[in-house]
């Protein structure tokens, strides 16, 4: 937790825009390997969202101001109660949520809670999203859309869709609401591409690899240095 807390604090300093904190859970049906084996190791030490919610807490008293979005799978929160959770997100500073197991058909009853806090809500969209459904969670008003790049799970990958720039400009007919693209981002090419055609890129394999092998110190520099070459 600590190393997380420092890590978060250094990525402000280099100027990345918003932090996504994972909540570790059992199983993360959307998020590939590298993501799934740091939830375990987290697990393992019995990291918990409301350690998650405290972390924060204790990032803003120290002063980091940096925008937070907390991710997680909607069964942690379910069980620590719907209404339980927002009040706590809300005094511990965190921005907005992104669930990513709340389907939008059912998401109204929780964004109204998070935003009766002043809490915000990130919804997704893929490239399988009818029009319908598009409209239903642009209807939501999510702070933005997290846009999934590809069809299966978080990881880095070495190319981007050939149809990326027409589904996001498909997105872009129907909404203003801000887009980030994510889903196996890894690259300075890849984010430049990105760049052109939305608000925001997402980078978490690519980074959270950097930790995994490896003394602490040599990790850490790894993790920032490629967050670093990652900046546009």
């Amino acid at each position: 937790m600590e190393t997380t807390m420092r890590l978060i604090v250094e990525l402000d300093k280099l100027g990345a825009d918003i932090i996504e904190l994972g909540v570790p859970f059992s199983d993360p049906v959307a998020d590939g390997p590298t993501i799934a084996q740091s939830y375990e190791r987290a697990l393992k030490n019995n990291v918990t969202l409301l350690d998650c919610i405290a972390l924060v807490k204790k990032l803003r008293t120290g002063g980091c101001h940096i925008p937070l979005v907390l991710f997680s799978y909607l069964n942690p929160i379910i069980q620590l109660g719907q209404e339980k959770f927002a009040k706590l997100c809300a005094e511990a500073g965190i921005n907005s949520v992104l669930l990513v197991d709340l389907p939008a058909e059912e998401s109204q009853e929780m964004v109204q809670i998070l935003k009766n806090h002043g809490i915000g809500i990130i919804l997704l969209v893929s490239p399988t999203t009818t029009t319908d459904r598009l409209n239903l969670i642009c209807d939501q008003n999510p702070d933005f859309i997290y846009y999934i790049s590809r069809k299966g799970v978080t990881g880095s990958q070495t190319e981007l869709s050939s149809s990326l720039a027409s589904e996001v400009a498909a997105i872009k007919r129907v909404t203003d609401i801000p887009v980030a693209v994510g889903f196996g981002i890894s690259s300075k090419e890849q984010v430049a591409l990105i760049a052109g055609m939305a608000e925001g890129y997402v980078v978490g394999s690519a980074l959270v690899d950097c930790l995994r092998d490896g003394d602490k110190t040599t990790a850490q520099a790894n993790f920032l240095e490629r967050a670093k070459s990652l900046r546009i």
